[in-house]
């Protein structure tokens, strides 16, 4: 999207010598903002995701950015959803357009934006640690053993990346996000309040006991159609065949994509329930939770003599009819990790240290989110149908018991397709924050 400015000039009724005749001339003067520049910055991610890995980030900077200028500028991190990376804020949303004009037209302060890429192998990443909380299999527990560190890959790598190598101000930094990035945003201003004086989620999951506890959702019905749809007979879901079959199968890969965030599973195949239903020796073949996903050439357990897997606890069941319920063990670990959770409880067993301080930090932020009406459990409205808009009610309702200031905003529109149209209301907040 381009956004123009039209200076619009009729001249009208020029009398042609002679004839009595009139002309209308029609003169358009386009006129584009300055333009910032999107570069990229690579960098070592090793530290959070493990030996050898790099990840990107495409950086905006606003016109005339000066690497020199006193002070520094403001700087905003911009999250992406499940399935994305660092081009999804300037190629899916025009962000950067955007943000020529915001800044443009004084609404906005020049401001650098850092967009990452962070999504784990599954797609996931959920920008949370995983690691796999079992304390027979992960008795350290050695952080290793999971997914990837995506938080500390943005607050402990990325972040102190970006700040030594563009001139940033530290004092005015925000955090925002979209789907997977809003829960993202919401949970990492919640953690660490003090590093932020905005954030703005938009279309995040932060209830996540509603995706079953809503009385509109239909998720275990859904996923038991996925399910049946690839097989019948089988107790567990396919993640293979979910994969190569992305358009029928949404819900399925998102699940799987969560528990690659919030309930991973890393240890010999024999400890996966599913190796025992395999091997036809299984004793409870309607309490197959574990699933195994990829074969670790070189193992972090050293001494290890098996076969190391890494794969997921899925907080679902079926039954010999493909009826699926919810396990509660394996989603409790997920609500561990649930920003609702967090601020309710008061606590973070992930987190030690956090308490009433840093709500009380938190409450501080300019606290800004949004969710379209049609963002609900109908994949008709937006392919997953993930209920958001029940997650937004009820975060929004425990943010009005706790006394919090926020701005809660609703719109036409399901899960992405109105986003762009939001994003000005996000940076205009963050610009009041930075006291602008």
């Amino acid at each position: 999207m381009k956004i123009l400015k039209y200076s619009l000039l009729f001249i009208i009724a020029i009398a042609l010598s002679g004839c009595g005749e009139s002309e209308t001339v029609t003169n358009f003067v386009t006129d584009l903002p300055p333009a910032g520049t999107v570069t990229e910055l690579t960098y070592d991610a090793s530290p959070a995701l493990g030996p050898g890995a790099v990840r990107t980030a495409n950086v905006y900077l606003p016109p005339g950015y000066d690497a020199t200028r006193a002070g520094g500028y403001p700087v905003v991190y911009q999250l992406h959803g499940v399935g994305g990376d660092e081009n999804s804020w300037p190629t899916g949303f025009d962000l950067a357009q955007i943000l020529d004009r915001m800044i443009d037209e004084g609404v906005l302060e020049p401001t650098i934006v850092v967009m990452p890429s962070a999504a784990n192998a599954l797609g996931g990443g959920f920008y949370t640690n995983s690691f796999d909380h079992d304390p027979v299999r992960n008795p350290g527990p050695n952080p290793a053993l999971g997914f990837g560190a995506y938080e500390a890959l943005i607050i402990s790598v990325l972040m102190p990346t970006a700040e030594a190598t563009y001139n940033i101000d530290g004092a005015k930094r925000g955090i925002m996000g979209h789907s997977m990035g809003g829960y993202g945003a919401m949970k990492l201003a919640l953690l660490y309040p003090t590093m932020f004086v905005s954030v703005a989620s938009h279309s995040g999951p932060l209830a996540l006991s509603q995706l079953f506890e809503a009385t509109d959702s239909r998720l275990l019905e859904r996923i038991a159609a996925e399910k049946m749809a690839i097989d019948s007979t089988s107790v567990v879901l396919d993640l293979a065949a979910a994969a190569a079959d992305r358009a029928a199968n949404p819900l399925t890969l998102t699940l799987f994509g969560m528990a690659s965030s919030f309930s991973p599973h890393y240890g010999a195949f024999s400890t996966f329930d599913n190796f025992w239903l395999g091997a036809g020796v299984d004793t409870n073949p309607t309490d197959n939770f574990q699933y195994p996903v990829a074969f670790l050439d070189s193992a972090v357990i050293a001494d290890s003599t098996d076969d190391i897997w890494l794969g997921v606890d899925m907080p679902l069941v079926f039954d010999a009819s493909g009826v699926a319920t919810v396990k509660l063990d394996i989603f409790g670990l997920w609500l561990l990790q649930d920003v609702y959770t967090i601020l309710k409880t008061g606590s973070s067993p992930f987190n030690l240290g956090f308490g009433a301080q840093q709500i009380t930090d938190f409450s501080a932020l300019n606290i800004y989110f949004d969710t379209g009406l049609n963002d609900d459990f109908d994949p008709a409205d937006d392919v997953v149908g993930f209920g958001i808009i029940a997650q937004h009610e009820k975060f929004a309702e425990l943010l009005g018991e706790l006394g919090i200031t926020h701005t809660s905003a609703t719109y036409t529109g399901a899960h992405s397709d109105g986003v762009y149209t939001r994003i000005d209301e996000a940076f205009g907040a963050f610009n009041t924050a930075i006291g602008n």
